[in-house]
């Protein structure tokens, strides 16, 4: 089995050019191989979502609004209905 970031290749896909991958998180899914090959898909979309999280816990330490997300106080702007 080759593992390709946090994807491990299964075996061939049922469409053409896609391989059967399960994902470091456990979501399986047919991935395009060259897309795999080239780095372009590194796994499901976990791999963002953490370094999103971790930039965050990073940036704001012991700050435990949504889950490590920073709590923002955004302003109203005045829309073209005055609202």
């Amino acid at each position: 089995m080759h593992v390709y970031g946090r994807w491990k290749v299964l075996g061939i896909g049922t469409r053409r050019g896609y391989l059967e991958c399960v994902c470091a998180c456990g979501t399986v899914k047919q991935v395009f191989g060259s897309n795999i090959r080239k780095g372009k898909s590194k796994s499901c979309g976990c791999l963002r979502a953490d370094v999103a999280r971790a930039g965050c816990l990073k940036r704001n330490p012991g700050n435990t609004f949504h889950k490590g997300f920073p709590g923002k106080i955004f302003r109203h702007r005045a829309g073209p209905r005055g609202g």
